[in-house]
């Protein structure tokens, strides 16, 4: 069946979107300064290194921070000098002390759109530093330690194929926010003393300095070499089509390959009263024409990674062999065409961030369209064509249902369940490298 084939196509195709997560989310190297930017051989290796380590960090029940995330620990941040009333303040040689310890708390992507929506949250931040603050007549300078409790930061990423068909990260947007702001100020003295009363202007004015450094960052550094990485992947895309609908066209392709459209639903009886009814070589053609319908999402929580995809087919056309008796007296016999408007397909699917455990099927639900019948030799009995016609709709439907529904579950569910994710990953992984060599 055409559902069953493309989960069984998109097994590895999932495990493939993971790692790609992991090389957009692991995407910039920490690469310094003035250091040399290291050739695709060194950056694939750096990377196939990284992406191991992630395998073994979401293992640990509460994973804090991310191997190889290129983010700084400690950072610089610029100086910044305010005037008060009574002198003219300047915090300098500012370092924020933390960020590497976030954790992911949430995470959203629209696949169609190739979007990516994540919220970190870190406990506490420290920006550890030097502190000033001069009148006239007074000078007063110390250490200065602001401590930034409860830090959410929200980002954004947008990937899109590039002109060379290959995906290209476009924009990554972070918006950061705090819960509460401490600012610790040593040896004040007198001139300190008078800044008991400034303290929260302190530490918003330390945020504030913080905040636009921080993202500037993002765009300039991790951008760059996001798409660095992603440039080493051998895969690309036509720019007309996007990477996903890329993979529902190669699904469409073995469906027919391997035979499943047309389809052919097992022949059954049904009773009612005095009526019998018999239906043989029901067929149904068209299955493969699914394709994506609405939105196919992936939302993270809890360490958990949720997928939900609806897919549909254009209408369905089918035949089949009818006998209908009466009492087992009289039985006329006949041919029948039908077609259906749609067929959808809703199904949920979890992934434990730790790729020991299996994927598992959450739900999965089965819609047919508008149901037509089209009469071929049906005979001259009009009371039997009138019963057929009350009759075959609604069991067909059933029949069709039944043949697809319940063991659909069970085959997808098998096969998630035959799935070795971390093995899987480690395989892509291993590729990549010996694409290299």
């Amino acid at each position: 069946m055409f559902v069953i084939n493309w989960t069984m196509y998109s097994g590895n195709f999932k495990a493939t979107s993971f790692y790609l997560s992991l090389v957009v989310l692991l995407g910039a190297n920490t690469i310094r300064g003035n250091e040399e930017v290291p050739d695709a051989d060194v950056r694939v290796n750096q990377l196939s290194e990284q992406v191991l380590a992630v395998l073994e960090h979401y293992k640990s029940p509460d994973p804090v921070g991310l191997p190889g995330a290129p983010i700084p620990d400690p950072m610089p941040i610029p100086d910044m000098q305010t005037s008060l009333t009574f002198g003219t303040l300047t915090m300098k040689d500012q370092y924020v002390h933390g960020l590497s310890k976030f954790r992911i708390e949430s995470g959203f992507s629209n696949l169609a759109d190739m979007e990516v929506f994540i919220g970190l949250s870190v406990d506490v931040i420290q920006v550890l530093g030097k502190y000033s603050i001069g009148s006239l007549f007074s000078r007063t300078e110390g250490a200065s330690n602001t401590t930034l409790i409860g830090l959410y930061a929200e980002g954004m990423a947008k990937l899109e194929v590039a002109r060379e068909g290959h995906l290209e990260a476009t924009d990554i947007s972070l918006d950061l926010s705090v819960t509460d702001i401490d600012v610790h100020l040593e040896n004040r003295g007198f001139l300190g003393s008078m800044l008991q009363g400034f303290l929260n202007t302190i530490g918003t004015l330390v945020f504030d300095t913080m905040k636009p450094f921080i993202m500037n960052q993002v765009n300039t550094n991790i951008l760059g070499d996001v798409n660095k990485n992603l440039r080493d992947f051998k895969m690309t895309f036509p720019n007309s089509l996007s990477p996903l609908d890329m993979g529902f066209a190669e699904g469409r392709r073995l469906v027919r390959k391997m035979g499943y459209d047309p389809y052919k639903i097992d022949d059954f009886t049904h009773t009612t009263g005095i009526l019998g009814l018999d239906v043989t070589h029901v067929w149904v053609s068209g299955l493969a024409t699914f394709h994506r319908v609405g939105n196919i999402t992936v939302s993270m929580e809890n360490n958990t990674v949720y997928i939900g995809a609806s897919v549909g087919t254009q209408k369905l056309e089918g035949h089949c062999h009818w006998k209908i008796s009466m009492a087992g007296l009289v039985s006329t016999t006949g041919k029948v065409g039908f077609s259906i408007e749609y067929l959808e397909v809703n199904a949920k699917v979890n992934q434990s961030l730790d790729v020991r455990n299996k994927p598992n099927l959450e739900d999965l639900k089965i819609t047919l369209g508008n149901f037509q019948l089209q009469f071929d030799g049906a005979g001259t009995l009009d009371y039997v064509i009138e019963a057929v016609i009350n009759i075959l709709p609604n069991l067909l439907r059933h029949q069709i249902m039944l043949a697809i529904e319940v063991p659909l579950k069970i085959k997808m569910q098998e096969i998630f369940s035959d799935i070795d994710v971390e093995k899987t990953i480690k395989t892509q992984v291993q590729e990549l490298e010996s694409e290299k060599k």
